[in-house]
């Protein structure tokens, strides 16, 4: 198994890898020092042979000195330095992290802020910071090792190629790329900054980092801390940890600020420090009714059981119940709203959520009073509308693992009456190709009208069937509740790994669903973005909300084709106008799509008449300006061109006097224009004229004020304007004095 060798990592497992390390980032070669050999000789072994392991791959280059013999092991042995036993550390390092992401993000996990995901970045970060601190890599080259990885491992674990469509190693080596390119924007500031603080440390805090440190480091940096620990300890220092998790929780303690000062947040900390007084609240009702009988079992406030025997008209509390059907807050389905009635009363709920065993409902009493006693539960008939996104959302997170592949893990969903928002892994924007696909296989899904299974089976059970979507990092119990949607889940938990049931949405939820898929209606993507690495966030709406949306996003379609293309400040207005229009709309992104396109190609037009429209500008320019150099007035060798042309873009008339300058020896000249409000002026001086000091700039401060204006330039060239085109006259008759006086 050793191949005859001391450590593992001089066997032919490793020894691949650290060949493809040492040819992508040029480091001296492995020898296999350890940490404590430094300033030792250095311990040789036999030298490996090719005829050992005739095996491609298997040979381990023997130790040589840079001419070739093999390094001597006794009184003249090399010592050890620091650096080697680093580079080695390195390299060890290096190729056990570069084969740990290569198989997780095989199977589909991503690096990311939480989770499994949070332990991948942190591993990642760890790698490149020994590469670039001691193989001195600035730019990456983690993503380079998946292919060697998967050359030398895809024999056994043919999934390193052949996953993901067979672009496996390209989709690894993506993700890996992204996640060092981001890291290493702030490495080196990092690097430098823990460098400081381990600086101040020996020289003012007895080798020991503060916690503010490492904290900033974490913050900032994207230095996990044990990553800092292990910077600290290889230079024989101590970290702060006691201050650094004072810090953290101070950080966490202000992200939860908003959420403390809530109302809801305020009842569920009341009902924690008295949930052992009641009850567990029965809520198997939501499953099955909107509305049910119940006992009001009290309000409990500021962390004690109620002090009052009833509330008054006004009064906000959380009523705890014996029995409910609202459900509770939970699995990113909102909770429930409605009414809880008595005879004296009406409590209003305006948020429902659960409390270890407890269901709370959160509100305010709306008419009467309120008492402990019997009571009546009704549910608001949002609750079907939030059933139809729950159930849509099973089936997108189905469709999107069809269309982008079976990467796709839930990182986050809310599920309310108005819409369904669905986060995932992926590392890429979804085209708009592949967003109509997601769209078109839901809607089939729905077309189907599959019927929707419900019940509960051992976790294990549940796990092990093909195609099931958990979210990883949830604590699940032993019995779970399995929905699918158009799949006998009995069928499944008796062949788990038939290939069929990828067919189906498969997955653990305890959330409120539709009976049938046709109960849907009709599903609708109105947006797609990114909202942190690697994780895209897409929303969707279900039922009459889809409809609506489609015909929204119809007549918007309809109304740009009435759009004619006529270069005016009136079209440019509608244009504008409509496109704020369509991007507060709540339409399809198919539609949204096809809008833009045809807005595109309509500006396209636009500027195609623009183009032809200064051709023609400047064809009339050209025309007037040779009239006006046939004109012109030669003063003391300088030929004076001054004089209106048609209106133009200043563009056409700078080329105009690059022509007359062209045609002359020497000439000064000042165009003027106007399009009846506004008036533009261009001058231009030969280099002639400029060695006279006649300068354009000076020529513009002089005349633009006459046209109620200003402006300046360089001594060839200056531009200037105003807003009074009766000055016009004028500022032509003073500048071809201006200039003949100066030439003269």
């Amino acid at each position: 198994m050793l191949n005859g060798r001391d450590s593992n990592y001089e066997t032919d497992v490793w020894t691949p890898v650290f060949k493809a390390i040492q040819d992508r980032t040029g480091a001296p070669d492995y020898l296999g020092t350890l940490p404590g050999d430094e300033d030792k000789p250095r311990r040789e072994t036999e030298p490996r042979r090719p005829d050992d392991h005739p095996d491609e791959g298997a040979y381990c280059e023997p130790r040589r000195d840079r001419q070739g013999a093999y390094k001597d092991s006794g009184a003249n042995a090399e010592i050890v330095s620091r650096q080697q036993v680093m580079v080695d550390v390195s390299y060890r390092i290096i190729a056990d992290h570069a084969r740990c992401l290569t198989f997780a993000l095989t199977d589909g996990a991503v690096p990311s802020n939480e989770g499994r995901g949070y332990v991948l970045r942190r591993i990642l970060r760890r790698a490149v910071r020994y590469g670039r601190q001691y193989l001195d890599m600035h730019e990456p080259f983690l993503c380079d090792l998946v292919a060697p990885i998967a050359e030398l491992m895809g024999g056994v674990f043919p999934e390193l190629k052949n996953a993901h469509k067979g672009k496996n190693v390209q989709h690894v080596a993506d993700l890996i790329r992204e996640e060092e390119e981001s890291f290493g924007k702030t490495l080196d500031r990092g690097i430098r900054l823990f460098g400081e603080a381990a600086d101040h440390a020996l020289r003012r805090h007895h080798g020991r980092i503060s916690g503010e440190d490492a904290f900033r480091l974490h913050d900032t940096y994207g230095f996990p801390i044990d990553l800092t620990e292990l910077m600290a300890e290889e230079r024989g220092l101590k970290v702060d940890i006691g201050e650094y998790e004072r810090l953290m929780e101070e950080a966490r303690e202000r992200a939860r600020g908003v959420e403390e000062d809530s109302a809801a947040s305020k009842y569920t900390r009341d009902v924690h420090g008295t949930h052992t007084a009641y009850p567990a609240t029965d809520d198997a009702a939501k499953y099955e009714v909107l509305d049910c009988e119940t006992q009001i079992l009290g309000w409990p406030y500021d962390r004690e059981i109620e002090k009052e025997d009833e509330l008054s008209a006004g009064q906000e509390a959380a009523l705890v119940l014996a029995r409910t059907c609202f459900y509770a807050e939970q699995g990113g389905q909102v909770g429930d709203k409605g009414f809880i009635r008595t005879d004296t009363g009406t409590f209003e709920v305006n948020n429902t959520h659960r409390v270890q065993d407890h269901v709370i409902h959160i509100g305010r009493v709306r008419e009467g009073k309120i008492a402990k006693g019997p009571a009546h539960c009704q549910v608001r008939g949002e609750r079907r509308a939030t059933m139809q996104n729950h159930t849509a959302t099973h089936v997108l997170n189905w469709a999107l693992r069809e269309v982008l592949g079976s990467h796709i893990d839930q990182k986050g969903s809310l599920v309310d009456p108005e819409k369904t928002r669905f986060d995932f892994s992926h590392p890429k924007p979804v085209t708009i190709e592949e967003l109509m696909r997601v769209e078109e296989l839901c809607n089939e899904y729905i077309q189907a009208d599959r019927p929707c299974n419900i019940e509960e089976v051992d976790k294990d059970k549940a796990l092990a069937i093909n195609s099931l979507r958990a979210v990883f990092g949830e604590q699940y119990p032993d019995r779970v509740r399995v929905i699918s949607i158009g799949g006998d889940i009995d069928a499944m938990v008796a062949d788990p790994k038939n290939e069929q049931w990828m067919k189906c949405s498969v997955e653990l939820c305890g959330g409120t669903h539709c009976r049938r898929s046709g109960e849907i209606e009709r599903f609708a993507l109105i947006s797609e973005e990114g909202v942190a690495k690697g994780i895209r966030r897409v929303v969707g709406i279900s039922g009459e909300a889809a409809r609506k949306a489609e015909a929204e996003g119809k007549a918007l379609l309809e109304e740009l084709k009435s759009f004619g293309a006529a270069l005016s400040e009136e079209f440019a207005d509608k244009l504008r106008s409509f496109q704020q229009k369509v991007e507060e709309a709540m339409i399809p992104v198919r539609a949204r799509h096809e809008i833009r396109e045809r807005i595109t190609e309509l500006q396209k037009q636009v500027k195609k008449q623009a183009k032809a429209a200064a051709s023609n500008a400047a064809g009339e320019v050209m025309d007037r300006v040779a009239k006006l150099l046939e004109e012109a007035e030669c003063v003391g060798g300088v030929t004076i061109v001054v004089g209106g042309v048609p209106q133009a873009p200043p563009e056409a008339m700078r080329s105009a006097i690059d022509w007359i300058r062209n045609k002359t020896e020497a000439s000064a000249v000042l165009l003027s224009c106007t399009d009846g409000e506004k008036v533009t002026l261009v001058a231009g001086m030969s280099k002639a004229v400029v060695g006279k000091g006649i300068k354009a700039g000076d020529l513009i401060k002089e005349v633009a004020p006459l046209v109620g204006g200003r402006g300046g330039g360089r001594p060839d060239m200056a531009q200037g304007g105003g807003d009074n085109p009766g000055g016009i006259p004028e500022a032509v008759d003073r500048a071809k004095a201006w200039i003949a006086e100066r030439a003269s």
